[in-house]
Order: C-alpha cells, then sequence, then structure tokens
C-alpha cells in the first residue's frame, strides 16, 4: 500500500513501498460518555428545585408547630422551653416527618431518590467509607479548633464550654440508645442537608462550591443551642460530610461518619473526660475538654 508520503526515485516514478498503515481513525465515533451525577439534579429544573426546597421548608416548619403543640400539652410549656433534651426529641421527630414527606413526594415530582443520595449500591462499601468520614470530621474539628486558638482566641475559649450544653441535651443514656439516636438525627440531617439543601443548591446556583459553603452555614447556624463559637467546628464538619456525599454521590457515608462521631464525643464526655457541670472556666489550653465540645446535631432553634 501506497502513502501519500512515499518517497520518489530520480524518474519521478512512485516507489513502491508495502508500508503498513495504521487503522484509520474513526471521526465520528463517540466516546463512551461520563455517568452523569444524579445530585446536580439533571432531570429538574431550576423552577422544580425551588419548589422541592420550599416543601421541605413547610413541612418542617408545620412538623415542628405540631409535634411542639402535642409535646407542650403532654409535658408543659415550661419545660419544653427549658429542657434541650425534649427539644431535642421534638426536632428529631420532625426531622423524620419530613424523611417521611420527601420520599414520598418527590419521586412523584419527577425527583427520584437517588438524586438526594439514596442508593442501594455500593452500599456495604460506603458504609465502611463512613469510619474515614468519622476520622476526617475529627481532623476537621482540630483544624478548625486549632485556627480559632490563634486567630480567636476568646471563641477558642467560648468553645470549652460547649461539653455543658451538650450535657444538657443529650442525657447519659445508656450506649444502645444513645447510638440509635445519634443514628436517627444523622439520617434526617443528612437527608435534609447533604441529600435535599445541597443538590438542589448545586442545581440553582450552578456551582458545587457556593452550594456547600451555603448549606453547611445553614447546618451551622440550625444549631444555635450550642455556644455560638461551637457554629465554625460544625461548619468545617459539614464540609468533610458534604465533600464526601458528593465524591460517593450517596450520603450513606457522611450518615455513618455524623453517626459515630456524635456518639464517640457524647461517649467521652461522660465517661472519659472529667465532668462539666457547671461550666468549666475557659483556659487557653483546653483541648482534652474540647473533644467533648462539639456534640451532636442537635436541636434547631
Amino acid at each position: 500500500m501506497t502513502t501519500p508520503f512515499d518517497e520518489q526515485d530520480a524518474g519521478d516514478s512512485p516507489a513502491q513501498h508495502d508500508i503498513p498503515l495504521a487503522r484509520p481513525a474513526e471521526i465520528g465515533r463517540a466516546w463512551p460518555a461520563q455517568a452523569v451525577n444524579p445530585m446536580t439534579l439533571p432531570g429538574i429544573t431550576k423552577g422544580r428545585a425551588a419548589i422541592n426546597l420550599l416543601i421541605v421548608l413547610v413541612s418542617f416548619l408545620v412538623a415542628i408547630f405540631a409535634i411542639s403543640t402535642v409535646a407542650e400539652m403532654i409535658v408543659g410549656t415550661d419545660r419544653l422551653a427549658h429542657d434541650t433534651s425534649a427539644l431535642l426529641i421534638v426536632t428529631m421527630i420532625a426531622g423524620w416527618i419530613v424523611v417521611v414527606v420527601v420520599a414520598m413526594a418527590f419521586p412523584e415530582l419527577g425527583t427520584p431518590l437517588r438524586s438526594i443520595g439514596l442508593k442501594s449500591s455500593n452500599l456495604l462499601a460506603d458504609a465502611a467509607l463512613g469510619l474515614v468520614v468519622t476520622a476526617a470530621s475529627f481532623g476537621a474539628f482540630f483544624v478548625c479548633a486549632g485556627a480559632m486558638e490563634v486567630l480567636w482566641p476568646a471563641g477558642f475559649k467560648e468553645l470549652q464550654a460547649n461539653p455543658a450544653k451538650i450535657e444538657q441535651m443529650v442525657p447519659d443514656w445508656n450506649p444502645a440508645l444513645l447510638i440509635a439516636v445519634m443514628f436517627a438525627v444523622a439520617c434526617y440531617e443528612e437527608l435534609l442537608f447533604r441529600g435535599v439543601l445541597l443538590s438542589h443548591l448545586r442545581k440553582l446556583t450552578g456551582s458545587w462550591t457556593a452550594a456547600i459553603l451555603i448549606a453547611c452555614a445553614v447546618f451551622a447556624s440550625m444549631h444555635s443551642t450550642q455556644v455560638e463559637a461551637a457554629m465554625i467546628p460544625l461548619a468545617g464538619t459539614a464540609i468533610v460530610w458534604s465533600l464526601f456525599a458528593i465524591w460517593r454521590r450517596s450520603i450513606v457515608p457522611s450518615i455513618v461518619g455524623h453517626t459515630l462521631f456524635n456518639f464517640i464525643q457524647v461517649m467521652m464526655l461522660y465517661h472519659v473526660l472529667p465532668p462539666t457541670m457547671p461550666p468549666p472556666a475557659p483556659t487557653s489550653a483546653g483541648w482534652a475538654t474540647l473533644l467533648g465540645s462539639l456534640a451532636i446535631g442537635a436541636p434547631c432553634g
């Protein structure tokens, strides 16, 4: 076979060289398309995303009002106002009501559950990855606390009063009950914040970075029963959970990591660290105390 670039002999006659050619490229051949991340919500419009968020917000407010009204009738208004552990239970029940609403309504509205991180494929691998998420969560906490000690010493000292807040919210339950409650809290918080809010903000803003920052700020601000300084480490850990959810396209790793992160801290608070009631006087070197200071996905308020 002769190519257009075969050398010519002295008589300008084509040189007959059998030069093998590579297989011609198929110009129109398409490469296999990379699977689209379902958490970018490719199947719905921005308008539908906004409606979905409105449904979740209204459902949560209605659930909080209904459950709080019932709780006030049972335990009394004064106790509910001052008993933060009761507020934790009320918020958890309301959160699970919203989870049910989402699970029932979203598929009917064209938003499959896999688009908010609920998928069964690679379930065991994602659950095991939760151990890595747990370690990364503690790492994010210590990085944030260290930055606060250098850049905001007053906030670092305030953070050391947070264990007392946690003891008010979470009684010294037995470990089986405690991890069950922590798992229930992690499930509804991860679904609502990492599953629904994060994915829908990505749709509305067109940016994962903006979605992460906004969702994590909202998540931290919803934990106002803790000291204000805790909002920074809370946002830091929420960023970790968001990144793993986006990477794995699943909220399972963050659910496991969130559960263990909370469980370990509360267990250390009650069974490892010295008692913190009344709140300890802040010191400039309270790292041991801080191990119990960033507790749970706690009541909103």
